[in-house]
């Protein structure tokens, strides 16, 4: 077993780097020596996690109304389409932290939902996971960078203190995604993990209005989003899973290309979600994950 799932995971892992542009490192992984993990074979998938994972929020579902703002046309949803799972179970809820998903419950508008990990089913095969952003707080370290007027430049790659509460955010961000993702493995040991990374709606520069950052204060966010993607990795591997390097996926597609962003920015399309995926890059995450799936 443990080397169909190498010789498969090489193959996947092929396919991947071909869609990379630009010179990323590479886009997914999972570790050598897989044991228990098994292939892909239909059965149940789970989507988890927060907001990137809930949807575009163009197209509301009952998930959507009830508190977690889910949406038709999210990530989880294109790739139920694709893969047509014996079962499918969307757990994911805007605004979660890494402890909603293995222990505590999480308020929302409407009512308070239990843990993820408790929609779960036994036996599940496939589990997606976007989290750790809200552990992190970039929404809070980015809006300190954000500029009223072009022009103007908040200098965040140059403040002291704001670099610390990156260091310090993206500490915590690694001591709570370890444990939501040990206790996650613990309770499905042979299912495959997919962990879907941060970032990738800033590019190397900003474009006011839609993405009202100085040139260089861009190049720093996506730098923050780099350390966080790389704890992200190590703490997915640990525990025998996948990772989607999102940033470098989708680089030259943040939310500045007029044409072919995966993301909306500051100035986003009438109901939708800034600083998320749109439709396309929802279309976009559903294939990545797919092509690293073992089967």
């Amino acid at each position: 077993m443990r080397r169909r799932l190498s010789a498969a995971l090489a193959v996947t892992l092929l396919a991947t780097a071909t869609l990379v542009v630009g010179p990323a490192a590479p886009a997914a992984s999972a570790p050598e020596g897989l044991t228990t993990v098994r292939p892909y074979t239909g059965g149940a998938y789970v989507a988890m996690g927060d907001s990137r994972a809930s949807g575009t929020h163009r197209t509301p579902t009952l998930g959507y109304y009830l508190g977690c703002l889910r949406s038709a046309d999210s990530y989880p949803e294109i790739l139920r389409a694709r893969l047509a799972p014996r079962m499918f179970t969307d757990t994911s809820c805007a605004g979660a932290t890494s402890a909603n998903l293995w222990s505590t419950p999480q308020p929302t508008r409407v009512y308070t939902r239990q843990p993820q990990i408790q929609r779960v089913p036994a036996g599940a095969q496939l589990l997606t996971i976007s989290i750790g952003g809200n552990d992190m707080q970039w929404g809070p370290i980015l809006a300190k960078c954000l500029i009223d007027r072009a022009g103007q430049d908040r200098r965040c790659r140059s403040d002291a203190a704001l670099n610390a509460r990156v260091t310090s955010r993206i500490a915590v961000m690694e001591r709570e995604t370890s444990a939501a993702l040990a206790a996650i493995r613990a309770r499905q040991p042979q299912a495959q993990i997919v962990m879907v990374g941060l970032g990738g709606f800033i590019g190397q520069r900003g474009c006011y209005p839609t993405v009202p950052l100085p040139d260089g204060d861009a190049a720093w966010m996506r730098g923050v989003f780099a350390r966080a993607n790389t704890v992200l990795r190590t703490v997915a591997e640990s525990v025998d899973g996948s990772f989607i390097d999102v940033q470098n996926l989708s680089e030259g597609k943040d939310a500045c290309n007029r044409s072919g962003a995966w993301y909306e920015g500051e100035t986003n399309e009438k109901g939708t979600l800034k600083w998320h995926f749109n439709h396309k890059g929802s279309t976009e995450i559903a294939r990545l994950i797919e092509r690293v799936i073992i089967r």
